[in-house]
Formats: C-alpha cells, sequence, structure tokens
C-alpha cells in the first residue's frame, strides 16, 4: 500500500489531466517484437529444416539465421499465404494425421518478427539445432531398389514424365513398414512417384493408373511411416513403376533415382493404401 499511495495522491491532485504511464517492454511479452533466437527458430526447427537444409529437396537451407535472414521477405510471403509449409489438402474436410500446416500463432509470430526487422536476438536463448540424419531418413532399408539406368538430363528444355520398371522379386507378399524415394540428382528431380505394378496390369500411368500408388518424394512429403500394426502392401510378384519429373536447370545431367524399404516386423492388423488427387484442367 505505501508504493500506491503517492500514486492515489497525485491522481487526485491532477483531476483533468490526461496522464499516460509507459510499461517498459519486457522480453517474452506480448509487446515484445519477435527475434530469432527466441521465437523463430523454435517454429523452423519444427516446420521447415526437415526439408529446408543440404541434400533435401528444397532449394535453399534455412538452418541457421545467417542462411534465413536473406530469404526473410519470401518467407513472410509464403507462409502468410500459406504457401509454405507445402500442404495441399482442403482443411475444411476432415482431419488429417500428417497435417504440415502451421499454427495461426506461429504464423502471426514470423509475420510480426520479417515487419520488426527480423531481428536476430540473443545468441544464448536459440534452441539447440535439430540433429537430421544423414542419408535415409527412415534409417537403414531392408531393400533399396534403384531405376534400372541412369537416365540423361538435358540442360534446357521440357522433358516429359519418364516412366521406370523394376521387377521387386517377391517370392511372397510383403508389407511395408516404411519407405523413402530419394533422387540420385535433387537439382534436377521435382518428384518421384512409385506405383506398385501387380502381375497381370500392364499400366501404370495418370489416368489411367493400372497400379497402386506406394509413396514418393515431392516437396513437404515426408517419408512414409506407418504406426505399429499398420503397412502397405505389395503383394509376390509386382514390380515397382518409376514416375519421374525432371526440370532441366542450365547443366546436362544424369539421374538414377531409388527407393529404400523396411519390412514390417510384427503382425499387419490394417494394410494402408495411398491413392492421388488433382485438380482437372476446365
Amino acid at each position: 500500500m505505501k508504493r500506491t499511495l503517492p500514486v492515489m495522491l497525485a491522481l487526485g491532485l491532477c483531476f483533468g489531466a490526461a496522464i499516460t504511464v509507459l510499461s517498459p517492454k519486457i522480453a517474452g511479452s506480448e509487446n515484445a517484437a519477435p527475434t530469432y533466437t527466441r521465437d523463430v527458430a523454435p517454429i523452423f526447427q519444427k516446420n521447415c529444416m526437415t526439408c529446408h537444409r543440404p541434400g533435401e529437396i528444397a532449394p535453399m537451407s534455412l538452418l541457421n539465421y545467417k542462411e534465413t535472414r536473406p530469404w526473410a521477405r519470401a518467407i513472410r510471403e509464403k507462409i502468410l499465404t500459406r504457401q509454405m509449409p507445402p500442404w495441399h489438402a482442403d482443411p475444411k474436410y476432415g482431419d488429417w494425421a500428417n497435417d504440415r500446416r502451421m499454427s495461426q500463432q506461429e504464423i502471426d509470430t514470423v509475420v510480426k518478427w520479417v515487419d520488426a526487422g527480423a531481428k536476430e536476438g540473443d545468441i544464448k536463448e536459440i534452441p539447440p539445432t535439430p540433429r537430421f540424419a544423414s542419408g535415409w531418413q527412415i534409417g537403414e532399408p531392408d531393400v533399396v531398389f534403384r531405376m534400372p539406368e541412369e537416365f540423361a538430363v538435358p540442360a534446357e528444355g521440357a522433358v516429359r514424365y519418364m516412366y521406370f520398371t523394376v521387377p521387386t522379386n517377391f517370392k511372397e507378399d510383403r508389407y511395408i513398414q516404411a519407405l523413402e524415394a530419394r533422387a540420385g540428382d535433387l537439382s534436377v528431380v521435382h518428384h518421384i512417384v512409385i506405383y506398385v505394378r501387380e502381375p497381370g496390369n500392364q499400366q501404370a500411368k495418370r489416368g489411367d493408373i493400372g497400379a497402386g500408388l506406394l509413396g514418393g518424394l515431392s516437396p513437404g512429403m515426408t517419408p512414409f511411416r506407418a504406426e505399429p500394426g499398420q503397412a502397405k502392401l505389395i503383394k509376390a510378384g509386382s514390380n515397382l513403376v518409376f514416375q519421374m519429373h525432371y526440370t532441366p536447370n542450365g547443366t546436362a545431367t544424369r539421374d538414377r533415382s531409388m527407393v529404400g524399404l523396411i519390412f514390417a516386423k510384427q503382425p499387419v492388423n490394417k494394410v494402408i493404401t495411398t491413392t492421388a488427387a488433382w485438380e482437372r484442367d476446365s
């Protein structure tokens, strides 16, 4: 009470006068401008760094402030319009176990950070950078299937979708607990789609798919990992069909992409099937 009394007296003496009390900004408060180390780095670690790092599909690395700062304005635009992280399913329809969208609070934090000058902040406040696995993200595969040969990607021009068939030589049905597609040369591979062509089916093309969709590699797509008791099925005698989309970058190169599979090690109660959806031309 001793501290509040002089204030009350002052207000009484200054009746009719406007009094403004300014409170200092406190680090971490709602009024404090976000910083990279304290506020933004945790968001990027959760939502961006899986793809935005050396050796992965995203075009630039965002592992630290120095790499991130030049892209601040572009990041703001892509996040604000929800183009990043990539997520194309309509949120009005159902809940998705692999939903990659950022929360509104995360978006607001990044936008405020950029608008306030994209400051680095106190380096002591930054959380440790996650330890990402190099190479296979799913761990060492039980089997790896590669395209049967290298494909020569020209320096320029458009390359039609290419299809490469690879026999599995499975003598029995195999249940897949995890899978990961990896590009031979990420600089020219836009995406990979892996189909399973069961014995008797001869076609595997968009619009006339004679094969089931197994998985793939594309911006925002993480390797497939099934929950315990769940798996994808590849029947005995099936072939894998690689659908490759190449984008020439000015330098001629060669690509031989691959897919790694990990077999289920326990009984499978649910078989997971995957399908694709796309917007038809009007």
